[in-house]
């Protein structure tokens, strides 16, 4: 049995003779697989930035209503009655405040210009020190409906949605 150099040593030298290399039918066929696949990549590429930009609105959106839950539930909201969350159609963005008006934190859509809302959830009102949503600044009715995200150039395939329910 030879040692592993010179087992290495005997590859190097057959890889570089003058008889190694390529034909020109396997750099054909290596090219137009290569070919095959960018042509099938820059195909599915749009619906993938698409489905990507839908996804992080989508969690943007939750992250929203996640964060104002978090400042009803704290320790810290002292006197207030109540956490409000608002959808702003016109600038697409979302506002948090407390029960005074008073702006707490405003999440905007990286993709405003791409994503568009779909919603018959405008307002939610957190009652402090629980999690529960409601739909009315009374805090007597239950937030109910739902919020779909639609990408503009996709409107009619795998829209993300958030819905709430009073199951």
């Amino acid at each position: 049995m030879l040692p592993v150099h010179t087992k290495m040593n005997k590859f190097i030298k057959q890889f570089f003779s003058e008889q190694a290399g390529i034909t020109l039918v396997e750099l054909i066929i290596a090219i137009t697989v290569m070919v095959m696949m960018l042509g099938i990549t820059s195909i599915y590429l749009p619906t993938y930035r698409a489905s990507q930009l839908k996804r992080q609105a989508a969690l943007d959106l939750n992250d929203s209503l996640r964060f104002a839950q978090s400042l009803a539930a704290s320790p810290e909201s002292g006197d207030i009655e109540f956490y409000h969350w608002h959808y702003d159609e016109d600038d697409n963005l979302i506002m948090i405040t407390d029960d005074s008006g008073d702006n707490e934190r405003i999440f905007n859509f990286d993709s405003a210009d791409k994503v568009l809302v779909v919603t018959d959830i405008e307002d939610i009102y957190i009652k402090t020190k629980t999690p529960v949503m409601y739909s009315d600044e009374a805090l007597t009715t239950e937030a109910v409906g739902s919020i779909q995200i639609y990408h503009i150039s996709q409107t009619d395939v795998d829209n993300l949605y958030y819905k709430m329910s009073d199951n």
